[in-house]
């Protein structure tokens, strides 16, 4: 009988407030310009594509993921800059 691994677990992601400068210490910030890595974030249940516009490491732990995603809009399909909290059940490389 052959073994598959266990499915990955899946889950929304959860989109970060936009950093307030006046609560200090702010992240560490690594910006990736034009060589941006792509990902698939995973937002209402479906998986979107993305590019890392920035990484930042949070003194408590935190990780918070800036990029540009492809969301449905009323205007139809855009690219829209949010940021998300990291989780590997609802970010994964593309």
């Amino acid at each position: 009988m052959t073994q598959h691994p266990a499915p990955l677990p899946e889950a929304d992601a959860v989109e970060a407030p936009p950093w307030d400068p006046a609560k200090r210490p702010g992240p560490a910030i690594r910006s990736y310009g034009t060589q941006r890595p792509r990902m698939r974030i995973r937002i209402d249940g479906v998986w979107r594509d993305a590019q890392v516009i920035q990484r930042q490491d949070w003194p408590d732990g935190r990780i918070r993921m800036l990029c540009d995603v492809y969301l449905p809009s009323e205007v139809g399909w855009v690219w829209l800059v949010r940021g998300y909290w990291w989780d590997s059940a609802a970010m994964r490389p593309a």
